[in-house]
């Protein structure tokens, strides 16, 4: 046996034990191989030069699957100092520097691959991976685009477009890019899920739920579809049906927090308030610092008329994140009840200072001061709903009303004109005030 056949009987031993994923010994033939190569003479070693780049690129591989990626660095640029053109050793130094997060490297080894290859569809996939990782979005969809106008059927590409559309809120075409993939590959469920979740957001919710259901019949213990189609059923008010799919999740996994926290909004809804909050405290447990669940307790305790219970939910809340505008309107429609109207003003005032452009909390302060008898204030709040919303006809009833109070008569009439224009009141109607729904927090996972 000659040393070339040598080397090339140690690089298919190699090759062998890769089948039985024994890397470490595949390194051992592969090194046996290089080392029989380089013992040749050059005239010699250049008849064999595509078996001896291709030995150090294999070797390079298994470094790279071990982690060892200082070895795989070298194999890899060995094999393009032997061959420079070695578009798949460009390739893969890409993909350790992308995985050390050397972004601007990587892309540069890509661009290097398809440099020599302008067909090699991995190089721009894998751009597109960069792109993706560092928000540069706009190209990633190009590089993703470069990838499937050479391969049409490359469904990982079609996947991965998608979600990009998906990330920046483009759902119609993420749809098309997982149909496309669906279409290649129908038996994948993740695929499936994800399209339900674009679904959903465009509120497309049979098609959504269609999903969901395909999700679950490939994989019946794919557990966020339960939770998601879960989240779909209470969007259309189906709570009974909401319930039954939170309750599969958590007969199957009783250790997540928000299957409760949805199961518990939909006991709300349905007025099952001991239900709720057996919900919402089992996921406080599980997840002590969510202040949605906080939120939403509290609120059930303000139905309840717990309202000590439901300020202290709140108050939680808002240690955890102080800056969510719906908790401290919760907390001032339950100060207001309790009378402790300097709190409630606090409160609502903080809520419009986080969200200025949410007339529900003008209205709620204006109502108090209204109450309060502190009519200019009341005013000032029913003009700033008006500001933002020029055709909110409770605002300018409600202003109205604020004008007779204060013998205002012609502002007071010309109000109610305008209230009857927008919305036919009676403008002997006191306070008409538009009461803020208690805003539940539901946990759709993406």
């Amino acid at each position: 046996m000659s040393i070339i056949e040598e080397a090339l009987s140690y690089f298919n031993l190699g090759m062998s034990v890769l089948l039985i994923d024994k890397y470490e010994e595949a390194i051992n033939h592969f090194t046996k191989s290089i080392e029989l190569f380089e013992s040749v003479d050059k005239d010699t070693l250049d008849k064999y030069l595509a078996d001896y780049v291709f030995v150090y690129y294999k070797r390079g591989n298994q470094y790279y699957k071990l982690k060892e990626y200082d070895k795989a660095l070298i194999d890899y640029s060995q094999a393009i100092e032997i061959d420079p053109k070695f578009v798949r050793a460009y390739s893969n130094i890409g993909n350790v520097y992308y995985l050390h997060k050397d972004y601007e490297q990587a892309i540069m080894n890509y661009n290097k691959a398809v440099e020599f290859d302008p067909d090699f569809t991995l190089g721009y996939y894998n751009k597109g991976c960069v792109y993706f990782d560092i928000k540069e979005y706009d190209q990633a969809i190009i590089e993703y685009s470069k990838a499937i106008a050479i391969d049409r059927n490359y469904t990982v590409a079609y996947n991965n477009r998608g979600n990009v559309y998906f990330m920046i809120k483009e759902y119609e075409k993420a749809i098309i890019d997982y149909s496309k993939f669906i279409e290649l590959e129908p038996n994948f469920p993740a695929v499936y899920y994800i399209r339900g979740n674009a679904y959903y957001l465009i509120k497309d919710h049979d098609k959504a739920i269609a999903d969901y259901n395909k999700v679950l019949e490939l994989n019946p213990n794919y557990l966020l579809a339960y939770n998601n189609r879960g989240s779909v059923y209470s969007e259309i008010l189906e709570y009974e049906k909401a319930i039954l799919d939170y309750s599969e999740f958590i007969d199957i996994d009783s250790n997540y927090a928000e299957s409760y926290n949805n199961r518990g909004n939909a006991y709300f809804m349905l007025k099952e308030y001991q239900k709720a909050i057996s919900d919402y405290s089992k996921a406080l447990t599980l997840e002590p610092n969510v202040a949605d669940v906080y939120n939403n307790r509290g609120n059930t305790y303000h139905v309840l008329r717990e309202y000590e219970n439901a300020i202290n939910d709140y108050s939680k809340a808002i240690m955890i994140d102080s800056n969510v505008a719906d908790v401290y309107n919760n907390r001032g429609n339950t100060y207001h009840v309790l009378k402790e109207y300097e709190k409630a003003i606090d409160d609502f005032s903080k809520a419009i200072t986080l969200d200025p452009i949410d007339v529900d909390n003008y209205y709620d302060r204006g109502n108090l001061y209204n109450d309060l008898d502190e009519y200019d204030k009341a005013i000032l709040d029913y003009s700033s709903i008006i500001e933002i919303e020029p055709k909110e006809a409770v605002a300018y009833s409600n202003r109205g009303n604020t004008y007779r109070k204060l013998g205002e008569l012609e502002k007071a009439e010309q109000d109610y004109k305008k209230a009857r224009e927008l919305g036919e009141l009676d403008k002997s109607a006191q306070d008409n005030s538009k009461a803020r729904e208690l805003g539940l927090k539901a946990n759709l996972k993406l």
